[in-house]
């Protein structure tokens, strides 16, 4: 391969390439080889870069390259680019007309490897940031899919909404380090109580919702409600360091926090994700107001547990089922 003007092409990104105007590679420097697990920058894996690309993303390139013209303004598209393992890699390129650029004289197609820039991105944007369990968006996801799963398959789909109760007093009197402690052991112990099958998700606060898919009987979500109460009821150690200025004598500090907790479940595939999340909060300020523990069974789509009537679509509060978490305590 001919390699253009050094003084111009210097290392700026991770992967670089300088192509004729037809796509055959002229030219790919090192960042190239190292980002697509080439042996050399002169043995590329192919000659003709479309067939570097996801058969999906070759169609992008064709247009953009259309669209150049030779000294004109640059382009921005963002592709996936084979790598030698067989992998794809994410790649945000910015294509320039040079051609009449005599120390190119030919496309120019500047990239940055974002794959795992990308990666971190939709981790961060599907978990919680204090507990890392499932935020609102992903729960939103896996709840929209069960039911689907519904058509194929009749066994039910529950949902718990899980309330500390005491939570509030743990901030006002400790602190909101403290707080974040609480929040943090309550994730484990509510995850070690769960199936595999199941989803823990921070709603916000001291709130959490648990998705419980595959029941093999709507009373089966009564049963997983009763683990989650009873792993709650215990006090939860709290290290005196995270609460300075308070009198102790190093003993940790023993908090309770009990719940309360709502039970929804539907049998119906058309049964929309956020009137079950409704009913399961609905459920569980029912709990709150009896002082009972465990709301009254919802059931959407199905005949009812317990004597209980299907709840009305709609009323409670609004429930926002696509808002990312981002959440603080105070959320």
């Amino acid at each position: 391969m001919v390699a253009p003007d050094s003084r111009l092409l210097v290392e700026r990104g991770s992967t670089l390439y300088l192509v004729s105007n037809d796509l055959d590679i002229r030219y790919a420097n090192p960042g190239t080889a190292r980002a697509l697990g080439w042996e050399s920058a002169t043995e590329p894996a192919e000659h003709d870069i479309s067939a570097l690309l996801h058969p999906a993303d070759r169609p992008l390139l064709a247009g953009v390259v259309r669209e150049l013209q030779p000294g004109g303004r640059s382009r921005q598209l963002q592709v996936r680019m084979r790598h030698s393992n067989g992998g794809w890699r994410t790649v945000a390129v910015v294509a320039h007309d040079l051609t009449r650029d005599d120390r190119v004289g030919g496309l120019l197609l500047e990239g940055w490897d974002i794959t795992e820039h990308l990666d971190e991105l939709r981790a961060t944007s599907l978990t919680d940031p204090l507990t890392g369990l499932a935020n609102r968006a992903l729960l939103g996801d896996r709840l929209r899919r069960s039911l689907a799963l519904l058509r194929r398959n009749i066994a039910p789909v529950g949902l718990l909404f899980v309330d500390l109760n005491e939570f509030k007093a743990v901030n006002d009197t400790y602190g909101h380090p403290a707080g974040d402690r609480v929040l943090s052991a309550v994730s484990a112990r509510i995850g070690r109580v769960l199936r595999p099958q199941d989803t823990l998700c921070r709603w916000g606060g001291d709130e959490f919702v648990v998705l419980c898919a595959e029941l093999d009987s709507p009373g089966d979500a009564v049963r997983v409600a009763a683990r989650v109460r009873a792993v709650l009821a215990g006090p939860v150690a709290l290290d005196p360091q995270l609460v300075p200025g308070k009198p102790n004598n190093g003993s940790p500090i023993e908090l309770n926090v009990g719940s309360s907790i709502g039970i929804a479940v539907t049998t119906h595939p058309e049964t929309p994700a956020a009137a079950l999340i409704g009913a399961a909060d609905r459920s569980m300020y029912e709990a709150k107001r009896s002082r009972t523990g465990v709301g009254p069974v919802m059931v959407l789509g199905g005949s009812p547990v317990g004597g209980q009537s299907e709840p009305e679509v709609g009323a409670g509060r609004p429930i926002n089922l696509d808002q990312a978490s981002s959440v603080t305590q105070d959320q």
